[in-house]
């Protein structure tokens, strides 16, 4: 039997994870583990947008 699992993003926790997919072939019960890692790639990138904007926020109504 084969299964296959497609690889994955998902946002939790306040950051973007994903696993690679697998594709496994058995013919008997297993176990299986699935190791999710952070995605810095996105979650970096989304906090650094986050935080000019609060910046530019601030400096905004910091003028006024």
């Amino acid at each position: 039997m084969v299964f296959t699992i497609a690889p994955a993003t998902v946002f939790t926790n306040g950051v973007f994870m994903n696993e690679p997919g697998y594709t496994l072939i058995t013919n008997k019960p297993i176990d299986m583990t699935v190791n999710w890692s952070i995605d810095w790639s996105v979650t970096g990138p989304m906090y650094g947008v986050i935080i000019v904007v609060i910046v530019l926020l601030v400096l905004l109504l910091r003028r006024r």
